[in-house]
């Protein structure tokens, strides 16, 4: 009888071990589907883009349109130092006279939320926290961008004021607005300006990676090298690596470092994630961008080699470095013996080349329909809305593979991110297009869209999808905004596909090809 019992016992509990082996196999299978992109043989683009792409005139003009967003962006911060700041919106500050202190939108001392936004119209409240205690003052903060019209007017009310013996000044960026105090609750001011004068508007916030390092190079480019070298200055001093940077490549630079630079975060040596570290400058008119990298900076790049932007910059990187497309590298892995789908490092393969890497991009292209998507890692990606530095990053790896070196898919490719970037810029009429609204924000021609979806319209959606566990946590990591109405683009994406266009009509047109006097130096015009 007991053997029998043990027979029976065995027999179940070995159909309960196959079950479970079972099971496991499937989930580590699904969650391989989820990290691993469709990989196909077919060599086509995924829509007809391709089968027009710019002209010159229009690369001309998209890239002339691109300058005067970018060259506001500029923000000296001394005699011989720059910053870029990080995008157009509505930079208040005040100094707090008994005090003598400035507060900054966006510093731990205000707080700033947006109501309503329409096509032409934005209202926000913008609450400053003197520090002995409540509002001083709450601001209620009304833009007018008056469509169709040459200037766009800034209304500001003084809603609340609890200090009762320290009075304000108020600024919008560099420029006085007017002095609050308990005495004046209720005061509005009001000021106006002509629609192409937006420097006013630039952010106090800053960042060296990606936007700083991709404008040095910009600057250099159009031939402003004093500016490019204040920009050096900034970076330098900060304890950064000039080029040490994923963004690096796409203008031809960084090549002395290693194969693996563009997913670095040692710290042995340089280091790609150093803004987390480095004391950068802070003052009355510019702060740095904490980036929510900085909370996790091991684990965020860990999960960077599942990200479609880390394996393009590296596969520009691969070109630039060798010359071959087939040249391959071993990629490193995570040391942990983690399942399938649960390690992005272990879904890839053991050896990676600039063309390998091409194209498991060009399949993602495919999947995504206009673009690649904007990811976290592959795990998290969201598939329906594409990411404009990740596209315009693959645009640049398939212009060098098809134009370059021949390659006839990667040229087809490269044709079909070029017209995509040329149709997501914001032109002169001011328009910014989205799925359920369309908005007037002079302030933004001549970006380019953060992210869009298959219509090539502004998607406000998150960059994580709603399902995904890491979304909320990936949120809570954010600096409190500085500016809460619509931003349609930001320095580092329209640097990107301003450094992408200027490839692509170089290798095509044989225009305006950059001569490469920045990449791999150490040296920045004399700015140490």
């Amino acid at each position: 009888m007991t053997r029998t019992s043990n027979g029976a016992l065995s027999k179940r509990f070995g159909r309960t071990v196959s079950a479970g082996l079972v099971a496991i196999a499937c989930i580590t299978l699904w969650w391989s589907s989820l990290l691993l992109p469709t990989r196909t043989s077919d060599p086509r683009v995924g829509n007809a883009m391709a089968d027009r792409p710019p002209s010159l005139l229009e690369l001309n003009r998209v890239l002339s349109r691109a300058d005067r967003y970018l060259f506001g962006l500029y923000k000296p911060i001394g005699p011989r130092s720059a910053v870029m700041s990080e995008y157009y919106g509505l930079p208040l500050r005040v100094y707090l006279n008994e005090h003598r202190r400035w507060l900054l939108a966006g510093e731990d001392s205000a707080t700033v939320s947006t109501p309503y936004t329409a096509f032409d119209t934005e209202r926000s409240l913008v609450e400053f926290r003197s520090p002995g205690g409540g509002s001083s003052p709450r601001l209620e903060v009304t833009v007018a961008w008056h469509a169709g019209g040459s200037r766009y007017t800034i209304a500001i009310v003084n809603a609340r004021f609890d200090a009762t013996r320290d009075t304000a000044d108020l600024y919008l960026g560099d420029t006085y607005l007017g002095r609050l105090g308990r005495h004046n609750v209720g005061a509005s001011f009001r000021r106006s300006f002509p629609s192409a004068d937006i420097g006013q508007l630039r952010s106090f916030r800053y960042t060296i990676r990606h936007a700083g390092q991709l404008a040095r190079h910009y600057f250099a480019y159009r031939a402003e090298s004093k500016r490019s070298a204040a920009l050096a200055r900034v970076i330098r001093r900060g304890g950064f690596a000039l080029d040490y940077d994923l963004a690096a490549p796409i203008w031809g630079a960084g090549r002395r470092f290693a194969d693996q630079m563009p997913f670095d975060g040692s710290p042995r040596g340089p280091d790609a994630y150093h803004d987390c570290d480095a004391r950068l400058p802070r003052s009355s008119r510019a702060y740095p961008y904490i980036s929510k990298v900085c909370a996790a900076r091991r684990a965020y790049v860990w999960n960077s080699h599942g990200d479609t932007l880390a394996a393009a910059a590296q596969g520009i990187h691969l070109l630039n470095k060798y010359g071959d497309p087939a040249r391959t590298v071993e990629n490193q892995r995570f040391p942990l013996g983690l399942p399938i789908g649960w390690d992005p490092r272990s879904s890839m393969p053991k050896k990676v080349s600039a063309l390998s890497a091409a194209r498991d991009l060009e399949s993602t292209f495919r999947n995504q329909g206009a673009g690649i998507p904007a990811c976290l890692s592959r795990s998290y990606c969201a598939f329906g809305r594409a990411s404009g530095v990740r596209t315009f990053q693959f645009g640049a790896l398939v212009t060098l593979l098809g134009y370059r070196f021949g390659d006839g898919v990667g040229r087809s490719y490269a044709d079909a991110v070029a017209r995509i970037a040329v149709d997501v810029q914001i032109r002169g009429d001011s328009l910014v297009r989205t799925q359920d609204a369309t908005y007037y924000r002079p302030a933004a021609v001549g970006s380019f869209y953060l992210n869009w979806d298959r219509g090539l319209r502004l998607s406000l959606g998150r960059s994580v999808p709603a399902r995904s566990l890491a979304r909320g946590l990936y949120e809570r990591l954010d600096m409190q905004p500085e500016y809460r109405g619509l931003i349609a683009s930001n320095a580092e994406t329209t640097l990107t596909a301003y450094a992408f266009l200027v490839l692509y009509r170089c290798e095509r047109y044989g225009v305006g090809c950059h001569p490469g006097a920045l990449a791999d130096t150490t040296q920045d015009g004399g700015a140490s």
